[in-house]
C-alpha cells in the first residue's frame, strides 16, 4: 500500500477523520513548516490516477459564500481542477501543473489545521467526470497568483 501523500517530506498527516474516510481511502493532510515548491511538485506528479486532492481556498472571488472548495483530480495522464460552494460549482477542467502550483501554494497557509486542510482521496466517479473538458480555469484569478519563485 502507498503511503502518499504523506510520504513526501513537507506534509504530515491530521488526526480528525470523517466516517466517510473509510470508504474513500481518505487521508487529511496539512504541509509542514518550510514547506518548498518542490514538495508541492511532488504532490501533484506522484498524484496517481482517479484520486484527487482538495482543499479551500477563502481568497477566491464569487459571489455566494466566501471562498470555494477545489478538487484537483488526475485522469490517466492529465491534472484537471474544479471548484465549488454554496449554489454553485464548476466542470473539471484541464489545468498545466505550473497553474495547479501555483493554487496549492497559495492556499498552504490558509489549509493548515485540523478545520481546514488537504484532503487525499479516491475520486469516485473520475472515468465519466473527465470525458472531454477543454482547458482553462478562470484565468484573471490565476494570474492575480502571480508567478511562483523557486
Amino acid at each position: 500500500m502507498s503511503t502518499y501523500p504523506l510520504n513526501i517530506r513537507s506534509v504530515k498527516s491530521v488526526a480528525f477523520t470523517h466516517p466517510n474516510d473509510v470508504r474513500t481511502g481518505a487521508v487529511r493532510f496539512v504541509f509542514k513548516d518550510g514547506v518548498d515548491l518542490d514538495s508541492v511538485d511532488q504532490l501533484l506528479s506522484e498524484l496517481p490516477d482517479g484520486y484527487t486532492i482538495s482543499f479551500f481556498n477563502a481568497d477566491f472571488p464569487q459571489w455566494s459564500d466566501p471562498g470555494a472548495y477545489f478538487d484537483i483530480l488526475r485522469y490517466k495522464s492529465d491534472l484537471y481542477i474544479k471548484a465549488g460552494n454554496h449554489g454553485w460549482m464548476t466542470e473539471f477542467k484541464k489545468e498545466s501543473v505550473e497553474v495547479l502550483k501555483r493554487l496549492i501554494w497559495a492556499c498552504i497557509e490558509f489549509n493548515a489545521n485540523e478545520d481546514n486542510h488537504f484532503t487525499y482521496e479516491k475520486h469516485l466517479y473520475a472515468v465519466t467526470t473527465c470525458r472531454s473538458f477543454g482547458g482553462g480555469f478562470n484565468k484573471a484569478y490565476i494570474e492575480r497568483l502571480g508567478k511562483l519563485e523557486s
